[in-house]
């Protein structure tokens, strides 16, 4: 997970001793997948982690239409929620 840091200027070199990479697109200090986040607290703050968008799950499709003199018959399974795949 990327965090966004607050690095003032003179701090750049710490930060960057500690792991932190600069994004010269938005210019600022940002971290990724650390462990521990111990040394970087003091450069973070609430908004600084940038959330992914959560994974909805596909609806279930309909059952089939009603047909007259159509019989479908039962499928031989049971949908439960282990078997709705995300995409």
């Amino acid at each position: 997970m990327r965090i966004n840091l607050k690095v003032p200027f003179a701090e750049k070199n710490s930060a960057k001793a500690l792991g932190a990479r600069w994004d010269a697109a938005k210019k600022l200090w940002f971290i990724v997948d650390k462990p521990d986040l111990s040394p970087f607290l003091q450069w973070m703050d609430a908004s600084s982690v940038e959330q992914k968008p959560a994974k909805v799950a596909a609806p279930i499709a309909a059952p089939l239409p009603k047909i007259a003199g159509v019989d479908y018959g039962e499928p031989p399974w049971e949908v439960t929620a282990n078997d709705i795949i995300l995409k």
